[in-house]
């Protein structure tokens, strides 16, 4: 033990050494335009007979010598052999490299590529036609027109036998697959059959499915309703792409260009976005859908394991508390019902009754014809009353009406009355764990206990945003107040814009037809112009409009992009188009020029055409 110490003492003093000696040494060319190294008094250390040479790192520099490309150490002989058409920077601790090949308009074709090590060590021959760079601890890997995925030790996770690749998402899955036709310009891939595998390379889904992928949902940021969408719409946003991790398929930039793809005009665009906006897109790794065909899914958990068979159901969406909605066509008419995927047990429902999705343990049944609804548990069974009206359930509880009286209230998921149906009119959602609610037209704030919080005195309330609620009281004026009831705004406004961040400096108010910015700080108005319309404040910016055109300001009501842009969307690049025109501020020509730029109907227009004055850049 003591001889093998001492061995690794002397091997680590001597690879310092060598780090420290190729540290002294940098590459020089000589008259004849020839590299060699010098130390740092300018001895030459390395004869002049490379044709490049570049500084040595950890020990080791590359070289060119004649038309191949190699490693030496610090004394000038090779490391391993100097053979190869192209070296590229090392990733971690391997580099790629090619031998063979021929550059063709600057681009090196028909080589093979391999790994390197730091030590020069070949530790994936250069025998494949392409790999690819790392990334998230992977990289692909062709061989004859198929793709496989090694990992950062070089270790084959997939061999190179398949169609495309994946890349791995945040569940830890990577999707491959065995068939179907690849458009390497496009990246798309038609009649594939999909798999997955895990970060050790285990098959999690065998490669035999013509669709699969994650359930998507989303979330309004202003109601907090949550939308699940089936395997259907799902599949459609989750269209595989080589290269494309499923973890970004449900980015929300994704998604919102999959959907812009089918918007026909620019105000159509603009809505889409406002809407994209306000929403948050998610999904969850428990559960996959799958499908053999185009018409039929079922449904697998994480590991794989078929949880909801595919034969019979046309429609399904993610399972919640162990229930998922399914449906099947019968009479070109949709069916609903509720598989519980621990017992296979189906719960089939009349067939006008309109199923929602199984949330916090009970799911809703609707009525299509006079909108009551009612809840059940797991079994199927009933565990409610029939109600005039019913939301969906938040926390494990739900708003409903009435049946008979037709007031509102509030039960939890064993149908006990949480809230007594007391009052006349209540908000659509809870609010920050708040609900308003109104008797005799007086509107006030209940918690989620039922408790009122807030007494019923005002003529009406928002919900709550960031702790803050706008109000209004008996005359009409609007102002906002907290969780105690404590006045933030003065009661002064016809209208508040809700904050959309916790504790904001600013808010905007309006008085007549115009938004004025008020200061909470100062408690006074932050600048006298008054607006058509207005955003809240953002990294101290601020949207604003003014005779149907939109423009920015600053903090200080200074107008930094004038209001000559059609909409909101023609915005989003006013900061970075002042950059580069190396301003704080736009003037009214600039702003017109932008207005245009991002108009994209001014490439639509022919060369004999009349082009109207508002769409020259002049």
């Amino acid at each position: 033990m003591e001889t093998i110490r001492r061995f690794l003492l002397l091997l680590g003093g001597l690879l310092a050494f060598a780090g420290l000696q190729a540290q002294n040494l940098r590459p020089e060319a000589n008259e004849k335009g020839k590299f060699g190294y010098v130390d740092n008094q300018g001895k030459k250390v390395i004869s002049y007979k490379y044709t490049e040479a570049y500084p040595f790192e950890e020990g080791l520099a590359k070289v060119k010598k004649g038309d191949k490309y190699g490693f030496i150490n610090p004394k000038g002989d090779a490391v391993g052999k100097i053979k190869y058409t192209l070296i590229l920077p090392f990733t971690g601790t391997f580099c790629r490299v090619a031998v063979g090949g021929s550059y063709k308009d600057g681009i090196l074709k028909g080589a093979k590529w391999g790994f390197l090590n730091k030590r020069g060590e070949e530790i994936l021959p250069p025998k494949y036609d392409e790999i690819g760079e790392f990334e998230d601890g992977v990289a692909y890997v062709i061989n004859g027109k198929k793709y496989g995925l090694v990992d950062e030790h070089a270790q084959f996770l997939l061999e190179p036998k398949y169609v495309a690749v994946g890349l791995f998402d945040k569940f830890g899955h990577c999707w491959f697959a065995s068939s179907g036709k690849l458009n390497k310009k496009t990246g798309k891939l038609s009649g594939a059959k999909y798999g997955l595998i895990n970060r050790e390379g285990k098959v999690v889904v065998p490669a035999k499915y013509l669709t699969l992928g994650y359930f998507f949902k989303y979330k309004r940021k202003d109601t907090q309703e949550i939308v699940d969408y089936n395997a259907t719409i799902s599949s459609g946003y989750g269209l595989y792409a080589l290269q494309r991790p499923l973890s970004r398929l449900f980015n929300p930039e994704n998604y919102y260009n999959v959907t812009l793809a089918n918007v026909k005009t620019k105000e159509a665009a603009d809505t889409l976005k406002l809407f994209f906006d306000n929403i948050e897109i998610s999904t969850e790794g428990d559960f996959l859908f799958y499908g053999k065909g185009l018409n039929r899914y079922g449904i697998m958990n994480d590991r794989g394991d078929i949880v909801v068979p595919e034969k019979k159901f046309h429609e399904v969406h993610c399972p919640s508390n162990g229930i998922a909605l399914v449906g099947k066509l019968h009479k070109k008419k949709m069916e609903y019902g509720y598989y519980n995927v621990e017992s296979g047990y189906l719960k089939e429902f009349e067939a006008d009754e309109i199923l929602q999705s199984y949330i916090d343990g009970v799911g809703k049944i609707q009525n299509k014809n006079d909108r009551t609804a009612y809840f059940v548990d797991k079994s199927g069974n009933r565990v409610t009353d029939v109600f005039r009206m019913a939301m969906n359930f938040d926390k494990g509880m739900c708003i409903v009406q009435d049946n008979a009286s037709g007031r509102f209230g509030v039960i939890d998921n064993k149908g006990k009355n949480v809230l007594p149906f007391d009052y006349d009119g209540v908000k659509a959602n809870f609010s920050e764990d708040m609900l308003g609610v109104c008797k005799a037209g007086k509107w006030g704030i209940a918690d989620r206990s039922g408790s009122i919080v807030i007494p019923l005195t005002y003529k009406n309330v928002s919900d709550f945003r960031h702790g803050w609620a706008a109000a209004q009281i008996e005359n009409g004026r609007w102002g906002m107040i907290d969780k105690e009831n404590h006045q933030i705004v003065p009661f002064e406004w016809g209208d508040l814009k809700l904050a959309d961040e916790p504790a904001p400096r600013y808010i905007w108010g309006k008085d007549g037809a115009l938004w004025y910015c008020y200061d909470l700080k100062k408690k006074a108005m932050a600048f006298s112009q008054g607006f058509e319309d207005a955003s809240n404040f953002k990294e101290n910016y601020a949207y604003v409009a003014m005779g149907g055109k939109y423009g920015m300001i600053d903090v200080n009501g200074n107008l930094i992009v004038p209001c000559k842009m059609d909409n909101f969307s023609r915005l989003k690049n006013a900061l970075a188009y002042m950059e580069k025109l190396g301003k704080t501020s736009l003037n009214d020509t600039d702003a017109f020029r932008l207005n245009i730029y991002e108009d994209v109907s001014v490439n639509a227009f022919k060369i004999t055409d009349r082009i109207p004055d508002d769409k020259w850049d002049y």
